[in-house]
């Protein structure tokens, strides 16, 4: 029997957070829509799970510290649902941010959006 997301260890949950949002790059990378789409919506758990706990929130919160704009903004998402104080100055840096390293237009424009 698989386990539920909900019952995995918090490094266990940012360790998949992770692999899915690196998964839904490599789809926007690709312009395949419909692979970005499923992995955004298995996100949707593992988010869930980790905002749900004190450690989980933790957790996200040390992903704000990230160089990887990519997993910024996705942390950041998840983040601003109880600190907007945190969260809100990731997007504003990403506002003037300097994507030039990153070859792909539309993951610039999925980092910008």
């Amino acid at each position: 029997m698989t386990q539920k997301i909900f019952e995995l260890p918090t490094a266990e949950l940012v360790e998949l957070f992770l692999h899915i949002q690196q998964r839904r790059r490599l789809a926007v990378r690709a312009f395949n829509t419909p692979e970005v789409n499923r992995w955004v919506l298995k996100s949707v758990p593992v988010q869930e799970s980790l905002a749900s706990t004190p450690g989980g929130r933790v957790a996200l919160e040390s992903l704000l510290t990230q160089a990887d704009p990519y997993i910024l903004v996705q942390a950041a998402g998840v983040v601003i649902k109880w600190a907007p104080e945190k969260a809100i100055p990731i997007f504003a840096s990403m506002l003037d941010a300097d994507l030039s390293s990153i070859d792909s237009p539309d993951e610039r424009l999925d980092i910008r959006q």
